[in-house]
């Protein structure tokens, strides 16, 4: 019987293709009209949803320290996670390794039986930390696990996917072996448990692991803050000497009806201003932790307010999605030189919003 739901993902590939080339044929023609635009005004995006601090970088962070031993801490949020808790401690419990390893549950105020499952497995067998809180979103939970992560090396896994009996053993292999500070693996998209693709699990936090060091001043934005992986390229990759990839698909990504990126994301809920918001204030960030590769973030930054956030934006009403483009023309411009080297589509985008085209920031993110 063919896979049904990787036929769809090649088929949508065949549409985003044809897609791609129309766009890019009206932007090589200029087949467009230029629309007009209003003056910026931050306060247009903040009325619909007010702008809080990230506090993603601070030289106050509490962090446990390295225990000496503990070779790898594993951070699991937990939120409502009654049918995935069981399933989800025995593959992190019974992985073939020779190194000394810990899981952190934390429960971020579910309202289901989670917190009583999670007790008995605590009881039931050692290596198992259980943290209860009360629901401070998938960021806060995140930042809770490091607090208490006693590892060298720090994991995060989301509750509904799955590890490999390997994964500990390989990701810390390839730590020692190559004195990395960022290790990722390929893992292996499902969706409604159906294979779709595998590939390197580049721009995630889960599916790998980070030297602990990595988060001494750096923590996610907390309090339901969305797209809060962002800090991922923008703040803790960056500050790594070296990083490696594995070939090994140690991690299995669960896509079902269930998950959070299917509830709760929506281009119509202004919500999603978050993300202009982040990109804003991580841009800062990465500054203020005296990196000193300007051209990345020049380039991390471009991409992030090119296809993402038109994306993301996608469903509010024009006016709003056009002060979020001339957000991204402010955030751009506090660049002082642009870096040889874009690709064709980052030159495209770079050249809209430096322009203030936003027909072609439009067209550009169908290529």
């Amino acid at each position: 019987m063919p896979n049904i739901y990787g036929l769809l993902y090649s088929a949508r590939s065949a549409y985003r293709r044809l897609r791609s080339g129309i766009s890019l044929l009206r932007l090589k023609t200029g087949a467009y009209r230029k629309a007009d635009l209003p003056e910026y005004d931050f306060s247009a995006l903040t009325s619909k949803w007010p702008y809080r601090e990230s506090n993603c970088v601070s030289d106050n962070f509490t962090n446990t320290p390295y225990d000496g031993k503990t070779n790898l801490s594993v951070i699991v949020p937990l939120y409502n996670s009654s049918a995935f808790v069981e399933r989800l401690a025995g593959q992190l419990m019974n992985q073939k390794t020779k190194y000394n390893y810990e899981v952190i549950f934390v429960d971020d105020g579910s309202t289901d039986d989670t917190a009583d499952k999670v007790r008995k497995l605590s009881v039931r067998g050692g290596g198992i930390t259980f943290i209860s809180q009360e629901n401070k979103g998938i960021g806060g939970a995140r930042n809770t696990g490091i607090e208490n992560a006693c590892g060298e090396y720090i994991a995060f896994e989301d509750h509904d996917d799955e590890v490999t009996e390997l994964f500990v053993e390989k990701i810390l292999e390839a730590a020692y072996i190559n004195d990395a500070d960022v290790i990722d693996c390929c893992y292996e998209l499902k969706y409604h448990g159906h294979h779709v693709k595998t590939e390197p699990s580049l721009g995630y936090v889960h599916g790998g692991a980070f030297k602990r060091n990595l988060f001494k001043k750096v923590r996610f934005p907390s309090n339901h803050y969305w797209y809060e992986d962002m800090i991922n390229s923008f703040i803790i990759r960056p500050q790594a000497h070296k990083s490696v990839i594995i070939q090994d698909v140690l991690y299995i990504k669960n896509r079902h009806s269930n998950n959070a990126t299917q509830k709760v994301f929506s281009s119509s809920n202004y919500k999603c201003l978050e993300q202009i918001y982040l990109a804003k204030s991580l841009v800062e960030d990465y500054r203020k932790l005296g990196i000193n590769d300007e051209n990345y973030l020049f380039v991390r930054t471009l991409n992030e307010l090119s296809f993402w956030t038109m994306d993301r934006t996608s469903g509010l009403d024009e006016n709003t999605r056009k002060q979020v483009f001339l957000a991204c023309h402010e955030i751009m411009s506090s660049f002082k030189h642009k870096p040889s080297g874009l690709s064709r589509k980052q030159q495209i985008f770079y050249d809209a919003i430096m322009s203030k085209d936003f027909t072609a920031w439009n067209l550009a993110a169908k290529l």
